[in-house]
């Protein structure tokens, strides 16, 4: 980033940033002065001057109490900061601490007058502890010039006036020192300013630093979300619903997220039989969309063959699946279902089961097809052992075949949920589809017998 980057203190970022570093400090100083109270209370009680021990006793200790219940209540803001309560908590805190200290300074002064009898070490001793209290002004006032200076000018003159109440021969120059020690401290307020916006530069310069990386990231995710996108629509789209043979087909697809994991493909052989592939990529993203482009490279380079062998074709699937994981794992489950006039033909790669519906009246006619076999992609050599049924007669016969987003593991308990599922499914199509509550890529083919 070449150009500087102007802060405006009055602007709410910039502002914000800067009470939010003061406020965090604030509330730190005041804890420490709580404890320093906690001590000084009960000596002030027995080192003091009797006429106002129990005077400074009282003093202190509401010195103590104030900045300790500010430090506990503005930790808890830090943690949900506003700019303006922050302010508010702080002027009423430094509001009282003042009304307090004058209060405090008109009875001790009352009570002392000009004794003769007072020592002049209690007298340094009080313009010490009267001096300390200027660093209080500074550090609970630091966020308004306007009302830091009316502190100090408060702060000077109670002194000035208490200490000539008393008739203190040194109140010229107790009131000189103070002057001095509030001027020194407007010095170093400044500087302490300058070293904010400063570090306000810096952190807004990180800031959008921080903004462009994420803008970066956002557009890069983007570009991959669109390449696997182009990805998975590459090669010949299948067709919603077509007829074959006897069958009407419906292929149903829904990815969990903007691109998915669940691949389908289908051909026809030459003797007339039907070949459905559904494949339930493991993962999501980018190496989802690589394995079910892989996959679907495999698929279209089987077109050409002059005969499918569903084994082979599946040995050479999980052949490439080891290839691609040689760093990383790749796998899939993967169902293959070989459709012919009078048998069925499925075989699993640790897929879920087919259903066969022998007649769409009658709920106990669903029945599952288990297939045995493991993952592709975990090892060189699967196991896998297909299965052969016969094909339902008659009109009202159904198929389902889908990933584990539709054929769940609720759905696959009940026999009757697949029957509710399928009636729903012929009375509202893919509005049944998509309402199905899974948060998963869904696939369903579905295959109803016609007249």
């Amino acid at each position: 980033m070449n150009a500087k980057i102007s802060v405006d203190l009055k602007s709410t970022e910039a502002k914000q940033w800067m009470v939010q570093q003061i406020v965090s400090r604030r509330a730190q100083h005041s804890l420490v002065v709580a404890y320093i109270c906690a001590v000084g209370a009960p000596l002030m009680l027995i080192l003091g001057p009797r006429p106002v021990n129990v005077m400074l006793l009282i003093y202190f200790s509401f010195l103590g109490l104030n900045n300790f219940i500010y430090a506990v209540l503005q930790k808890r803001t830090l943690k949900d900061f506003s700019v303006e309560t922050s302010l508010r908590k702080s002027h009423l805190q430094f509001a009282s601490m003042q009304v307090g200290t004058w209060i405090f300074l008109v009875l001790f002064m009352w009570q002392l007058g000009g004794d003769p009898n007072l020592a002049l070490s209690f007298r340094i001793a009080g313009l010490a502890i009267y001096l300390i209290l200027a660093e209080q002004v500074d550090i609970f006032s630091r966020t308004s010039t306007w009302f830091s200076l009316g502190g100090s000018v408060v702060h000077i003159a109670s002194g000035a006036l208490a200490w000539h109440l008393a008739g203190w021969e040194l109140s010229t120059t107790a009131t000189g020192i103070l002057v001095i020690t509030h001027g020194w401290m407007w010095f170093v307020r400044f500087g302490i300013k300058q070293a904010l916006v400063r570090q306000a530069n810096y952190w807004l310069e990180s800031r959008q630093l921080e903004l462009q990386n994420a803008s970066l990231k956002v557009a890069a995710v983007e570009r991959d979300l669109e390449f696997a996108k182009v990805l998975q629509s590459s090669g010949e789209e299948l067709p919603k619903a077509f007829r074959q043979g006897r069958l009407a087909v419906r292929v149903f697809q829904k990815p969990y997220d903007t691109i998915g994991g669940d691949w389908v493909g289908m051909r026809t052989l030459p003797d007339g039989s039907l070949v459905t592939v559904v494949a339930d990529v493991n993962g999501k993203g980018m190496p989802a969309a690589m394995v079910s482009q892989s996959l679907q490279t495999l698929w279209i380079k089987s077109l050409d063959a002059p005969h499918f062998d569903p084994l082979a074709w599946l040995t050479e699937v999980n052949l490439a699946l080891c290839e691609l994981g040689r760093r990383e794992p790749y796998t899939l489950t993967l169902g293959l279902l070989v459709v012919t006039a009078s048998s069925l033909t499925y075989l699993s790669a640790g897929h879920v089961p087919l259903f066969v519906i022998g007649d769409t009246n009658d709920p106990r006619s669903v029945k599952p097809v288990l297939a045995t076999g493991s993952p592709l992609g975990l090892g060189e050599k699967p196991e896998i052992t297909g299965i052969t049924v016969p094909m339902p007669i008659g009109n009202r016969c159904a198929l389902v075949l889908g990933s584990d987003g539709i054929i769940n593991l609720q759905l696959r308990r009940s026999r009757r949920a697949v029957y509710d599922f399928v009636l729903d499914l012929e009375h509202r199509g893919e509005v049944a589809f998509n309402e199905y509550p899974e948060p998963d890529d869904k696939t369903l083919v579905y295959f109803r017998a016609v007249a």
